[in-house]
């Protein structure tokens, strides 16, 4: 895995930044996003901070979501604005819904929808649903929309049905967000089981503030040591690491890293293949050139090691970037242990209940790979008739 600006490994630094967020560390965050920012990885940034916003807070801000594509849309991105929204994820109210509903466990009818009005040109199976969603049983409703062959024109229906004009039009902004398509699908259930009053508050959350002063006292004191070691001011979370990276899904507590920092940089565990450092390569002549040309190389080593190389720092300092993993040895890193981790101590505000476990894969992409269609023909879609008490008196 390359390498970044400050010599962070690549997978690590947007791990760093999602756990920073999660927890509420604003000045790590601040200084993981620069991270990338320097290391010109933006599309890195955009996946990790989309991600983290869809498990981790969701329909808790909406609003967020509109901010990072006004941030996003241009040919260029203005840095202070692209900090702001970081922090402004990071000062969020967390909530799992999200990641919640794409992880159920749909084997069994979670629940029985009640009777209520619903509109006539509904299927059982769009009336069932719906129902569902009026009376916030989620999963029911997750159920339902998951037996849909085509969901769109439903969901349309319903969220002029629940929440006006302002619903049908969240729907169609969130067609234009990169998410995949149960992703995209579980944003929108989530955001139609909250009441008028919550989606709103939600969808009207407050401007991203103002940077916080100890993350401007951060920043003053980051920007002129660009390219310095001294840059490398924090170390990755060791509480990053579980599975989310590769040293999190290869390296044992009793194994390290470290060689890869060590030695020569022109190398492909180190530089070779970074977006920083190849474009710096390339401008050079090439990885070639700086291997075989002592003047290129000479020129390429002073430039950007003004101080000197990692073979000469302290353990500490190595330590930053590099080191032991988190497994036991033999271990395998499991997914829902992960995910778990980052997100289960998170309150629902559309479902009640623990995150299910989730099957291991590999790394994000892999989740939800195998969703789909499923089939509920043996729920009971009928509704039930609500019991009512009735009161004898007694003279």
């Amino acid at each position: 895995m390359p390498l970044t600006r400050h010599l962070y490994k690549e997978d690590e630094v947007p791990a760093a930044l999602m756990y920073c967020i999660l927890n509420a560390r604003h000045v790590e965050a601040a200084f993981w996003c620069l991270e990338l920012l320097d290391s010109e990885m933006i599309e890195q940034l955009m996946d990790v901070l989309r991600r983290t916003w869809l498990y981790g807070i969701g329909i808790k801000n909406l609003k967020w979501l509109y901010e990072f594509q006004a941030v996003f849309e241009g040919d260029t991105i203005d840095p202070e604005l692209v900090l702001r929204l970081t922090i402004g994820l990071s000062r969020s109210m967390k909530d799992r819904s999200i990641l919640t509903i794409l992880a159920a466990n749909l084997e069994t009818q979670p629940d029985r929808v009640n009777t209520c009005t619903v509109s006539e040109t509904y299927t059982p199976l769009e009336a069932f649903t719906a129902r569902a969603i009026l009376q916030r049983k989620t999963l029911c409703a997750w159920g339902g929309i998951r037996a849909m062959e085509t969901s769109d024109e439903f969901l349309n229906k319903i969220a002029l049905s629940k929440h006006g004009i302002a619903g049908r039009k969240f729907l169609t902004f969130l067609k234009t967000q990169s998410f995949r398509l149960w992703e995209q699908r579980a944003v929108a259930l989530a955001a139609l089981c909250l009441t008028r009053e919550e989606f709103s508050t939600s969808r009207n959350h407050l401007e991203s503030p103002e940077l916080l002063k100890e993350v401007l006292d951060g920043l003053e004191e980051w920007y002129p040591l660009l390219g310095r070691r001294a840059r490398r001011i924090y170390k990755i979370p060791s509480g990053a690491l579980y599975w989310v990276c590769q040293r999190g899904r290869e390296v044992s507590v009793y194994d390290t890293n470290i060689k890869e920092i060590t030695g020569r940089m022109e190398k492909p565990s180190a530089l070779w293949g970074s977006t920083f450092w190849d474009r710096v390569a390339e401008e050079l002549g090439g990885w070639v050139a700086i291997k075989t040309d002592d003047i290129i190389r000479e020129r390429f080593y002073d430039t950007y090691f003004p101080d000197d190389i990692p073979d000469e720092w302290s353990v500490a300092d190595q330590e930053k970037s590099h080191g032991a993993g988190p497994l036991q040895r033999g271990a395998t890193a499991e997914t829902w242990r992960a995910l778990q981790s980052l997100f289960s101590r998170f309150p629902s505000a559309v479902i009640w209940g623990s995150l299910t476990p989730i099957k291991n894969v590999q790394g994000w992409e892999d989740l939800w790979s195998e969703l789909g269609l499923i089939n509920i023909g043996s729920w009971c879609l009928i509704p039930a008739t609500q019991r009512k008490i009735y009161h004898n008196d007694f003279e």
